[in-house]
């Protein structure tokens, strides 16, 4: 916990801040032109190659997962309703951190094996005049973070809490270590497994077909109803909007003292959530972006600012909105009990019913997510052991999903923000090293 704390404090998440905001000047506020990202998207691809699209559905389906439902509901409990603006603010200049992050990838990607891969363990060893250690370190820090932490263990982790929830009474199976898990959890599990185990097994063109058609599907579901909750209450969005503010600001509190006390709440837990739930700064998905064949470093950048868009901007969003507009921040609950909450007050359900729209909807993104960020550790093994290492990382990833009901949250979540934040780290330097590069590539297509 210390070592976690001491990594993801306040000098980190300030530096991303910073980051995104020197990269938004710099660009010239890149963020409001992201019709061009959109654009993009109906680009067709060479046969036989990921498409830009699937590349794109590929890095999404990766963040839209836990932090997008339990994440958020978590940063209203900690720190309050106006964590939702600074959780904004966090993702539109974590755009401009993305299109960074792809600009980079791209330029400096490698054809091995027949296939490009690209990714932030290239751009750091440039970034550190061709010496490996900090770029070892981040590939190293992908496998973990794609096996331990948020690939593999904890979204297989939440995928067997999202079932176990909506099937309440279930029989248990006992497990080591005083865990239990629901004898139809469990076989759900393992399906799931057996199901993502024939996607990895064609590699980043089978994924990229699969996110393109799942993630579409569940996050447009999820939208939907989310917006139907907002319209049947919106009267109350004005007061909302308004809470959130004066919440975010301090200016509903009633000392000097206090309004800086509950302002740096509300940034610390908006902004490390809004980071957690997006990626910026991260350098995970532009290793999807990199295997795109026919893609200018330029175009790659457009392409992965919409992560941070949809993401933080729509989804995020939208599941704070529906938990303020129905007062459901109001209520003594936590996490997926206070989103729950929301949907059955923001739809007019049943009791219990509420709970089994959220849970599903987690449970599909968890699904997608494991799929997605197997991508990220299999890159990042290519790059440190070769292609022979990678049949070896993806059986290892299956087993950690399947494994996953044997491990407590109080000991995976620490120790997957631990690796996140070696791969945090040298890619912030990177990116600040190779500011220059980035620009000049920006000036080049814009002119």
């Amino acid at each position: 916990m210390i070592i976690r704390n001491t990594i993801w404090g306040v000098p980190l998440l300030l530096l991303i801040l910073l980051c995104g905001i020197y990269y938004t000047v710099s660009l010239h506020l890149i963020q409001f032109k992201l019709h061009k990202s959109f654009a993009l998207m109906r680009r067709k691809s060479k046969a036989g190659s990921i498409s830009t699209f699937q590349s794109v559905c590929t890095t999404i389906s990766s963040t839209i997962g836990t932090g997008n439902i339990v994440g958020v509901a978590s940063s209203i409990t900690l720190g309050g309703v106006g964590a939702l603006f600074w959780m904004a603010v966090s993702a539109f200049f974590g755009m401009a951190i993305k299109y960074a992050e792809a600009v980079l990838a791209v330029k400096y990607r490698k054809q091995k094996d027949n296939a490009f891969i690209g990714g932030p363990f290239y751009y750091i060893r440039v970034a550190m005049k061709g010496r490996p250690i900090l770029s070892n370190l981040f590939a190293v820090a992908g496998i973990m973070s794609a096996i331990w932490g948020i690939g593999a263990t904890i979204q297989a982790k939440s995928f067997v809490g999202a079932i176990d929830n909506m099937l309440i009474g279930q029989n248990q199976i006992f497990l080591p270590g005083g865990n239990s898990i629901g004898i139809v959890s469990l076989i759900t599990l393992l399906l799931a497994c057996l199901i993502i185990s024939k996607v990895l097994s064609g590699g980043i063109k089978r994924i990229g077909r699969v996110t393109s058609i799942l993630m579409p599907m569940f996050a447009g579901a999820y939208i939907l109803f989310t917006s139907a909750i907002l319209i049947n209450n919106i009267y109350k969005l004005p007061s909302a909007i308004i809470s959130i503010l004066t919440s975010a600001l301090g200016f509903n509190a009633v000392s000097g003292g206090v309004a800086g006390y509950m302002i740096m709440l509300a940034m610390q837990n908006g902004i490390a959530r809004g980071i957690f739930s997006n990626e910026a700064g991260l350098g995970s998905s532009p290793i999807a972006i990199a295997a795109v064949e026919d893609i200018s470093p330029n175009d790659a950048g457009y392409s992965n600012m919409i992560g941070p868009f949809l993401d933080t901007l729509c989804i995020c969003m939208l599941t704070g909105m529906c938990i303020v507009v129905t007062g459901a921040n109001g209520a003594n609950l936590h996490g997926i009990e206070l989103t729950a909450l929301a949907f059955e007050r923001g739809l007019s359900l049943p009791y219990g019913i509420g709970n089994i729209v959220v849970c599903s909807c987690l449970a599909l993104f968890s699904f997608t997510t494991i799929i997605g960020w197997s991508y990220y550790g299999e890159a990042c093994t290519h790059y440190l052991f070769g292609k022979k290492a990678i049949a070896v990382y993806k059986r290892i990833y299956i087993i950690a999903a399947i494994l996953s009901p044997l491990l407590s949250a109080e000991i995976v979540w620490p120790i997957a923000d631990i690796f996140n934040g070696c791969m945090a780290i040298p890619n912030i330097l990177a990116l600040i090293l190779l500011s220059n590069q980035v620009i000049k590539e920006y000036k080049l297509s814009d002119n």
